[in-house]
């Protein structure tokens, strides 16, 4: 049986609840989830341990880098409402330009995986639907807007699979799409 709809899983986690042990040689820097990660011998935070199940996301927004909302970030003068602009994102999503767009114009090296490539072309899609509506646009405009940010979120995952499991790393820990 297959999901018709995607999902996000939000929420807090407690930094001192899912500590990571030491990581393996190699990792020079933070990946996302080693934020969250537990290596075999801690028993906190298994489901972030389990790359079969992290591969099936399409990226990940690293939430601590985005600031808390303060009082000053509250709009002063008129705004667009929550649940119009929902409903408009709504009626977007039957429609099929965007999608195809994107897979017209991608190009994909051979270390991307299907569901990388999936990744990659769903995200590219939606960030094509929110900033350009009616697809005007360059393809210089499509690199900067809506490739780059798409391969950014996937890389964060891809980048976290490749330390967390030797089978990712057949497939090397860069991802490489490119404008066609």
């Amino acid at each position: 049986m297959a999901l018709a709809f995607p999902f996000a899983i939000v929420g807090n986690l407690f930094y001192s609840n899912c500590r990571m042990g030491k990581p393996r040689v190699g990792a020079v820097r933070e990946l996302p989830l080693q934020r969250f990660v537990v290596y075999p011998s801690e028993n906190r935070c298994k489901f972030f341990a389990e790359t079969a199940f992290l591969d099936r996301f399409a990226g990940i927004i690293p939430g601590w880098r985005i600031p808390k909302f303060q009082r000053e970030m509250m709009a002063s003068q008129v705004g667009l409402k929550m649940d119009f602009f929902g409903e408009a994102l709504l009626s977007l999503r039957q429609d099929n330009r965007f999608f195809s767009y994107v897979q017209q114009h991608i190009k994909f090296d051979k270390s991307a995986t299907v569901r990388d490539q999936n990744a990659i072309l769903k995200s590219a899609a939606g960030f094509l639907k929110i900033f350009y509506p009616h697809l005007e646009l360059t393809l210089m405009d499509f690199q900067r807007d809506c490739l780059d940010p798409a391969c950014r979120l996937r890389q964060a995952l891809r980048g976290s699979l490749y330390y967390l499991d030797d089978e990712f790393n057949q497939f090397g820990r860069e991802i490489y799409a490119e404008v066609k």
